[in-house]
């Protein structure tokens, strides 16, 4: 299996002298990052879903109270 330098948070002269396990690591450590981010917003889209549901609810049980 082949390594590459696919992001460019490194020189690719770093990436070169790394070893395997190093950069199986960095590679690793990026594709954590990228999931975390997207983790990150489809959490804050379900919590402003959330809370637009809720309103519309509310508005709906308010409507409905005459």
């Amino acid at each position: 299996m082949k390594l590459e330098l696919k992001n460019h948070r490194c020189s690719k002269e770093d990436f070169e002298s790394m070893s395997a396990l190093e950069k199986r690591n960095y590679i690793l450590q990026i594709s954590q990052e990228e999931t975390n981010w997207w983790l990150l917003t489809m959490a804050k889209i379900n919590v402003i879903g959330f809370f637009i549901a809720l309103s519309l609810g509310v508005i709906a049980i308010l409507a409905n109270i005459k």
